[in-house]
């Protein structure tokens, strides 16, 4: 009997701790299930945070129209004239005929504006030509006009780190401006030199075989637009002519970017540029697409943010490729020029 009482006790305890964890547990289901009850009430919301889940996983999603939209903000950039020239002037170029397509071009031309306040004095302009190609018709057409020339291009020993003259206009009347002297336009000088330019200073040999028999290379030195005015003495510079093929991007990506960008482009009134679209490739992603398409229209903006006003833009016709991205064609290769007024005269 001494024993029979603790049992009974013990069997009490039990009873009550069961009691309560039954009750805990009638809690807990209830309240899952009330939580279910909810979700299946309001399916949008666990769809919705299962997308997030996703794209926060996976990254955000690029779209088509996305894509389509950045590219057509890169082709107004460079097609929508925002300062409009009174006098403009095409230099140079030359007429190329095509048996096969049936039609002839102008290439190697540029479009100058002569409107008072950005043309180039005549008497006193320095311009440099970056990428001479085979032809000297733009920059005898620019000595002409009464400017020294420095014309560069590593790609051709033939006709570099030579001084020519341009007599072409002997025959001409001399240029008169208003309020100034008469302008002797003929026997400017073109010095030609065979340096490249780049976004940093460096050395190397091109492949210029052309016939895929006899090889033929170059040691070619290129340097930054910086380390050019210092070795040309930091002379004022009053017009840039541009055609590197595609490696635009890259130096005015390292000019407007530098600390004393202001000043490397301070005297300058206009950028005669012929601007590359090639770097957009069929095997690129959308992302790249989309990095590549931003970075063109950044430097671009920048260039605005300079004073630079898109003035001309032409549709270069010689060898042109287009790209394709849905209804859009976008044309990989155009001739702009940009101007900027109000760049007080030395």
């Amino acid at each position: 009997m001494g024993v029979a009482v603790p049992v009974r006790g013990l069997a009490g305890v039990f009873w009550r701790t069961l009691r309560k964890r039954s009750s805990l547990t009638l809690i807990l289901v209830l309240s899952f299930s009330f939580c279910l009850l909810r979700s299946a009430r309001n399916p949008e919301h666990v769809e919705e945070r299962a997308m997030a889940a996703r794209e926060e996983e996976e990254g955000e999603v690029i779209t088509a129209r996305e894509v389509q939209d950045t590219l057509m903000l890169m082709q107004e950039a460079v097609t929508t004239v925002e300062s409009k020239c009174r006098r403009m002037a095409l230099l140079g170029g030359v007429l190329t005929c095509s048996c096969s397509d049936k039609k002839c071009a102008r290439d190697g031309g540029k479009f100058l504006c002569l409107d008072p306040d950005v043309m180039p004095p005549p008497r006193s302009c320095l311009a440099l030509n970056f990428g001479i190609g085979y032809e000297f018709s733009f920059d005898e057409a620019l000595a002409n006009y009464g400017c020294r020339v420095i014309a560069l291009d590593p790609t051709n020993s033939n006709v570099t780190n030579r001084v020519y003259q341009a007599n072409l206009t002997h025959s001409l009347p001399s240029v008169r401006l208003k309020g100034s002297r008469e302008v002797l336009a003929s026997h400017r000088n073109i010095h030609a030199l065979s340096l490249g330019l780049a976004d940093k200073d460096y050395t190397m040999v091109l492949n210029l075989t052309t016939d895929g028999v006899g090889y033929r290379t170059n040691v070619a030195a290129y340097l930054t637009y910086r380390s050019l005015l210092r070795m040309l003495d930091n002379p004022r510079i009053d017009l840039l002519k541009i055609d590197i093929e595609g490696n635009e991007w890259d130096v005015f990506q390292e000019i407007l970017e530098s600390p004393d960008a202001a000043k490397l482009l301070q005297h300058v009134r206009q950028i005669l540029m012929e601007v590359h679209f090639d770097f957009l490739k069929p095997s690129m992603t959308a992302d790249e697409v989309l990095q590549a398409a931003w970075r063109a229209i950044g430097i671009l903006r920048r260039l605005r943010d300079f004073g630079f006003r898109l003035a001309a833009a032409d549709l270069n016709d010689t060898a042109q490729s287009y790209m394709l991205f849905g209804s859009m064609k976008l044309a990989l290769f155009r001739e702009i020029t940009l101007i900027r007024r109000g760049v007080m005269a030395v």
